[in-house]
């Protein structure tokens, strides 16, 4: 795929839910978070998020050979996880503080309402949620703008970066699917 290709596939922004959650960062603990970021944590809980992402990026893979088992596998999935979620808390931060929110979402960054009154440059730790694969996305945002809304406070502007290349990649996949969903809806095909 060309660079630019890349480049489009990033910015593509889509109108969505997702559980969202945050956690404000000063610039020195925005450091430390964003090394942790790189390293690849195999160690409870943090194995089942990279298998889930692995597990994830094998079905997309599978569907253009064979869309019908890699839709099973997906299902599949996405019932296991609603078991585990059911059963027992992993204990990250998206278990306790996640809260389902529309935002408007592409690789590249994200914008939602908040109550919570955030400065432009701020640091966030972030847990995006991705309904329905309940696949996890840690990021690191900056807040890039934030303008007063009459809704909820204000919509709050953020700028991923830190984000591992598998990441970007499930993220990327989620927005090019769900976009798909949703153009499917407007025609009426689904």
């Amino acid at each position: 795929m060309a660079e630019s290709d890349d480049e489009r596939r990033r910015y593509f922004r889509i109108e969505d839910t997702i559980g969202l959650a945050y956690q404000h960062l000063t610039n020195s603990e925005a450091l430390v978070r964003e090394e942790e970021l790189k390293r690849v944590d195999y160690s409870a809980p943090n194995r089942v998020h990279v298998v889930e992402r692995q597990l994830q990026m094998a079905i997309d893979k599978l569907r253009v050979q064979s869309p019908d088992i890699a839709a099973a596998i997906d299902l599949l999935n996405i019932k296991v996880n609603s078991l585990k979620d059911d059963l027992k808390g992993d204990g990250t931060m998206s278990q306790n503080l996640s809260e389902m929110k529309k935002v408007s979402i592409s690789a590249c960054g994200v914008s939602f309402d908040s109550e919570d009154k955030m400065a432009v440059g701020a640091k966030l730790d972030m847990d995006l949620k991705l309904v329905p694969t309940d696949l996890h996305v840690f990021t690191l945002g900056e807040v890039v703008s934030v303008e007063d809304s009459t809704d909820a406070g204000c919509l709050v502007s953020v700028d991923f970066y830190g984000m591992t290349t598998e990441d970007e990649e499930l993220l990327v996949q989620h927005v090019v699917k769900r976009q798909g969903k949703l153009l499917g809806a407007s025609r009426g095909d689904g």
